[in-house]
């Protein structure tokens, strides 16, 4: 009965380490898969903050939808990683600047650009994994 015992309880180790080791790989794949995310998004932001430097309106109400469609058809992974209310901003910010863009709002459309850029950039660092963010 005791033998039984102890091999019951290997087996309950033997599966927590597992799936702590599951957890541990599934957060560093979902980190990764993020800060890319984030690094793509201040890429396709600094674009376009360039055509709006340039006053090229068309080009950038362009890439402004490229910005909400990337940004809407990579959902999955700030919703499982994000709280809610930075991810909301994202999107919003976004939607913001195709308005101002298509009204002719330069002013505006830059500064909810360089909000987005600088949202992801800031998110990024967030979740880093280093010694500040974890405690």
């Amino acid at each position: 009965a005791q033998n039984m015992k102890n091999i019951k309880n290997i087996k309950n180790i033997i599966l927590s380490v597992i799936l702590f080791f599951l957890l541990i790989i599934s957060l560093f794949f979902l980190n990764s898969k993020f800060i890319n995310l984030c690094d793509e998004l201040s890429l396709k932001g600094s674009e376009l903050e360039f055509y709006l430097d340039n006053n090229e309106m068309d080009i950038a109400y362009n890439k402004s939808l490229e910005l909400l469609d990337f940004l809407d058809s990579e959902s999955t992974i700030p919703c499982v990683y994000l709280n809610h209310a930075d991810y909301d901003l994202l999107i919003n910010e976004c939607l913001k600047v195709c308005i101002y863009i298509k009204n002719k709002d330069l002013s505006e459309a830059q500064t909810s650009v360089h909000l987005v850029v600088f949202s992801a950039d800031h998110l990024k660092e967030m979740n880093k994994i280093n010694i500040k963010n974890i405690f």
